[in-house]
């Protein structure tokens, strides 16, 4: 402006020499002049504001079109966590909007247009299987380093218009923008452990952990000889070195009790300990861990827990520090231990295990009582290819007489010596009977005498024995007659009766012995020396006169049984490719808020019909033997507890087993059990063994002889066995809520008490595996898309293994056994070339039983002496969490599977992976080691697990990372959206 007005004083001091009429000549001019600056000036400022215009209106577009990304991110991750399955085209019908009074709400008073926000979604890929390596620096601080998990990217296009007027000039903007987010279905059984709530570690023996760890809150981990992490720990809480927190009672343990080193792996493939390198082992101040405060003389100079945790351990230690994500089970909540300071647990996973829910509950808890909605998907029984129902178990009383003839034989101690004979092991031995589909008529087998008496139901109903060969079942609850089911019967001693017998001359060892009593039990005759009104307990010792004792015993047994039927789930089979298409019940079927149906219908389970006696057989007292059963005799065998008080030695257990750990409670001890015999449902189901297919179709057959059960087309590797469930408890569903924050009921329906599973006769060879492994569940071999080779055995019960598991027990296999190199064989397979199998076993509790467990002996005060004992499976179980408001312990993952005998030294190799999911809800009670010694443990995280190959029926935890954020063209835009 300076420079124009000194050039118009000059053009008017040139002027003033002209005459009056070139005045206006000049004004013109000037006038003209100015004009023509002052345009130029106001066009260069309207250009400049319609610059800065366009720039903002880019920028509010760009935050926009990003904005959009972020919500279709939450939209998706919203619809998924309550989708096991996600349809490939699920976007056609329901695409991602942002809803008009939320888009109104977000961009009110903004220069962008609510109804031009546009959001296109790519079809969704399969997923596909990936390891997320650790030594890759892209994957340093990714919480899911080291396991193989299945991931697949969906692509999310926006785009955003800002319009805005200038003027007269209405200007606008648009932009492009792509985001991916990537799904993540992580397998548990990826993990070495894997628990669902605070993860404490505090082994007495050195310890290697070999595999990732996480924990969803606190992990605290110390050890007296040693504690070594070798793969990667992650938890969405703090790492504590130390002992959980207790009460000051607890005086002999400090906050931290360690009497060595606790190490982890570090960025230069070595190992680093939390020790500060001085002070106190047992003190929390000598650590580097979350709990710390105080970081002076920190390595590197560091001043927080995120960044000394990443210099000592880069990636392989994350805690909430890092924001590691919750992973949650699909369609579960996280597990909430003592919500709001209560006694109540939210034990939303533990419907894992329960059974489907479909129908109305019965009185006897035939049926679970609440859909747990999408999550009855993940339901292990909603995966099962067969099923065996247990039904209400009885007793009966049945007397019979006995004549014992033989040569007494005195014994030493309490180690007695029996007269035995047929009729008595007639008796004493385990009777078939088979219930009869059409009548509802029990029949029992031969060697029972049946005099009269009633049936007990576990409802306290009763029933009278309609005569001396048959129990009329007709009126058992909630069994109708017509169904196809069979029962399993096991005699036990339940009382005896002693009688006098002729008095017997001692030896010179006993010469002052008076009178003798005969007593009849489950074994046999026999005789004591009682030298104070008969309660005494000295055992007669040497031999007696030779002549032969004839004398009648009166027995009183009971005798349990168990309703049994084998289900399997109702599906249509394509016979030419093999594949099972689900028939769903659609009155159930659940869509999501966008109308995507994400619970397709529940799935009723079909009764197959068996021929009992092929499973049961029949016992022929005069010979001793069994006859009329198939290759799968007793494949299933039913002992109702009895603990007879009556008997010579008053711990005996005569049927069942005795729990020493939940006998805590008073009661729950007495164990009614179901063995399975693994052994012989795999000459059922497997094609690996000569002549399965004949044997299927003799035991799953009709009375006209159609085969009901064809295991090449239905049996997929998951076997679950429902026990009776008690009636579901209303207060189960109520909220609660706590420190401000409402939960939801967890719904659960927990089985009858006092009742467990065994599982038996599961060891392998090196050419044999001991578990169902048929070529037709492998893809690979014969293309049978959906299936999985492996063994999972489900209960919402309680799981006993009876010697090894899906291993060889030869603890010289993979490798001679010898301290170094006891890793390498708690990880690897007996035999490399021919891996056993992937398994899982997944029940209330698992108690792990050695090869010479006798459970006649298992109310003895001193615990049975264990074998070693090999066992390779994932456990997914529950435990009883610490509670410092009592003093009671977890006992740790080092002692997550259960033992009840006296291992000693002994080894207990144990390859598989540990997940607790929930508390566990029959297996109530608190950790104690008065009921066994630990066993040498050698533990590692199963060699097949790592390498991404599972059980069947393996649930996931699914978690996801938004990433590949960008800004697009017109041209890229159009071009990745076309056909969406």
């Amino acid at each position: 402006m300076k420079n124009l007005r000194s050039f118009l004083a000059k053009q008017q001091k040139k002027l003033r020499g002209f005459n009056r009429g070139s005045a206006l000549i000049l004004t013109l001019f000037v006038v003209t002049s100015l004009s023509l600056a002052v345009g130029t000036l106001s066009q260069w400022s309207v250009n400049e504001l319609m610059i800065n215009q366009r720039a903002m209106l880019r920028l509010d577009a760009n935050n926009a079109a990003e904005a959009a990304c972020q919500y279709a991110m939450s939209n998706l991750k919203s619809r998924w966590d309550n989708q096991t399955y996600f349809a490939a085209n699920q976007f056609v019908n329901n695409p991602v909007t942002i809803p008009s009074t939320l888009s109104s709400y977000l961009w009110a008073g903004t220069d962008i247009d609510p109804g031009n926000i546009v959001i296109k979604t790519s079809q969704i890929p399969t997923s596909n299987p990936i390891y997320i390596d650790p030594t890759d620096p892209a994957n340093e601080f990714d919480p899911q380093r080291g396991k193989s998990v299945t991931a697949t990217d969906v692509y999310v296009y926006t785009t955003a218009k800002a319009t805005k007027s200038v003027g007269i000039n209405t200007i606008s903007s648009t932009s492009y923008a792509e985001e991916a987010l990537e799904v993540r279905n992580s397998p548990l059984f990826s993990h070495a452990i894997f628990y669902n709530m605070d993860l404490e570690l505090h082994p007495g023996p050195n310890m290697t952990i070999v595999g990732p760890v996480y924990a969803t809150g606190n992990i605290w981990a110390c050890a007296q000889s040693g504690l070594t992490f070798s793969g990667p720990v992650t938890c969405t809480g703090n790492f504590n070195v130390g002992m959980e927190d207790w009460p000051a009672n607890w005086s002999s343990y400090n906050n931290a009790l360690s009497g060595s080193l606790v190490y982890l792996p570090n960025t230069a493939g070595g190992y680093t300990t939390a020790y500060k390198g001085s002070g106190n082992l047992c003190n929390a101040t000598s650590y580097w861990d979350s709990g710390q405060t105080n970081f002076a003389g920190a390595p590197g100079g560091y001043t927080n827990w995120l960044d000394l945790s990443s210099h000592l351990w880069g990636g392989n230690l994350q805690t909430a520090a890092n924001d590691v994500p919750v992973q949650t089970l699909t369609g579960y909540n996280s597990f909430v231990y003592m919500v709001g300071g209560t006694s109540q647990n939210l034990n939303y996973a533990y419907a894992m295990i329960e059974p489907n829910q479909f129908g109305t509950p019965t009185a006897d808890g035939g049926t679970n009582a609440y859909h747990k909605g999408v999550g009855e998907l993940d339901k292990f029984e909603r995966q099962a290819g067969l099923i065996v129902k247990v039904h209400a178990a009885g007793t009966v009383n049945i007397t019979g007489t006995a004549t014992i003839a033989g040569n007494v034989t005195g014994s030493s101690s309490s180690n007695m010596t029996a007269i035995t004979s047929p009729i008595n092991r007639a008796i004493n031995s385990t009777i078939a009977g088979w219930m009869s589909s059409s009548t509802g008529t029990f029949t029992a087998g031969s060697g029972v005498s049946v005099a009269s008496g009633c049936i007990t139901y576990n409802n306290g109903t009763t029933a009278a024995i309609s005569s001396s060969a048959n129990l009329n079942m007709s009126s058992v609850p909630s069994i109708g007659v017509g169904n196809t089911a069979f029962l399993i019967v096991t005699q036990v001693t339940n009382s005896n009766t002693s009688t006098s017998a002729s008095p017997l001359t001692a030896n010179t060892a006993n010469a002052a012995a008076p009178a003798q009593l005969m007593y009849a039990n489950s074994t046999g005759l026999w005789s004591r020396a009682d030298t104070t009104n008969n309660t005494g307990t000295a055992w007669v010792n040497g031999s007696y006169n030779p002549v032969t004792v004839s004398t009648n015993a009166t027995f009183t047994r009971t005798v349990s049984f168990a309703w049994v039927e084998f289900e399997t789930l109702n599906t249509t089979v394509d016979s030419t490719t093999g594949l099972r298409t689900p028939v769903y019940d659609s009155t159930t079927t659940i869509s999501d808020s966008s109308g995507d149906v994400i619970y397709p219908g529940n799935v009723i389970p079909q009764p197959l019909a068996v021929n009992s006696s092929q499973i049961t057989g029949t016992y022929n007292s005069a010979t001793d033997t069994w006859s009329s059963g198939g290759i799968a005799q007793n494949l299933l065998s039913f002992s109702g507890y009895t603990g007879n008080e009556n008997t010579p030695t008053a711990t005996d257990v005569w049927g069942g087993i005795y729990d020493g750990r939940r006998a805590q409670t008073a009661g729950d001890g007495n164990v009614s059990t179901l063995t399975l015999d693994v052994g012989k449902l795999k000459a059922l189901v497997d094609d690996n063994v000569s002549g399965q297919a004949t044997n299927a179709a003799a035991v799953f057959t009709t009375s006209s002889g159609a085969q009901t059960y064809v295991p090449s087309q239905l049996y997929n590797g998951v076997v679950y066995v429902e026990f009776p469930q008690l009636p579901g408890v209303v207060s189960r569903t109520n909220s609660v809520t706590a420190a401000g924050v409402t939960y939801p009921g967890d719904q659960i329906t927990d089985s009858v008490q006092n009742m467990g599973l065994v599982i038996a006769n599961a060891t392998s060879t090196a050419t044999s595996t001991g578990v169902p492994n048929p070529n037709y569940n492998n893809p690979a071999t014969a293309g049978q898309v959906g299936r999985q080779q492996g063994f999972t055995v489900a209960t919402n019960n309680c799981i006993y293994t009876d010697g090894n598991f899906n291993a060889d027990g030869n603890m010289a296999t993979p490798e001679t056994d010898t301290s170094a190199n006891q890793q390498y064989n708690s990880t690897m397979p007996d035999h490399p070339s021919n891996p056993d199998p992937a398994c899982c076993l997944a029940a209330d509790s698992i108690t792990c039983l050695s090869g010479a467990w006798v459970s006649r002996n298992s109310k003895a005060s001193s615990p049975n002496t264990a074998t070693a004992t090999e066992v390779c499976a994932a456990f997914l179980t529950g435990i009883v969490p610490s509670n410092p408001a009592n003093g009671t312990l977890s006992g740790g993952a080092h002692n997550f599977p259960r033992f009840l005998e006296n291992w000693g030294s002994v080894d207990f190799r144990y390859r598989g992976s540990l997940v607790s999911l929930f508390a566990s809800e029959l297996g109530s009670q608190p950790y104690t080691g008065s009921c066994y010694s630990p066993p040498n443990r050698e533990w590692g995280f199963y060699n097949q697990f790592a390498n991404g190959i599972y059980p069947p029926g393996t649930p996931n935890a699914r978690t996801y990372y938004i990433r590949n954020f960008q800004l697009l063209t017109q041209a890229q835009f159009s071009a990745a959206t076309v056909g969406l």
